[in-house]
């Protein structure tokens, strides 16, 4: 005996309330291993944040951002005392006095100044005026030449 259209309509029901629950339970699956890999997810990410609380509880991040600042400051020496090498080179080759070469040039002066003073003062003492032909003969006779 064949089965007529009212026997498989209860049969393609069921199959279609199967396929149906199939499908509902596929998007169940898929949700789940979307939540899953979410909670993995948070959960290596609170396990990293725990590590790192750790560490600065210890203090080991503050030793390493010590030792970090300790290189950029010994680095950035580095750099102006290069800086500065190089800043020197280019005056002297254009034949412009460096800071100390300006200190050396104004002690150098100075010192001249105080033996011209000196010079000056000796003459007074002679009696001679200082820009006469006496004054002049008798201070190249007294001090020794430079």
């Amino acid at each position: 005996m064949q089965p007529t259209g009212e026997d498989m309509e209860p049969k393609r029901k069921w199959r279609e309330q199967l396929a149906a629950v199939e499908q509902r339970l596929q998007q169940v699956e898929a949700d789940a291993q979307r939540r899953i890999r979410e909670l993995t997810e948070n959960l290596a990410a609170r396990r990293e944040l725990e590590t790192f609380v750790a560490k600065v509880k210890g203090g080991e991040l503050l030793a390493h951002a010590a030792e970090l600042r300790a290189r950029a400051e010994q680095t950035g020496n580095e750099v102006l005392k290069r800086f500065e090498g190089m800043q020197e080179r280019a005056l002297e080759r254009m034949g412009i006095a460096t800071r100390p070469q300006l200190a050396e040039l104004g002690e150098q002066v100075s010192r001249l100044s105080r033996r011209l003073e000196k010079l000056s003062r000796q003459a007074r003492r002679w009696g001679a005026a200082p820009g006469s032909k006496q004054a002049g003969s008798r201070a190249s006779e007294e001090t020794p030449s430079a």
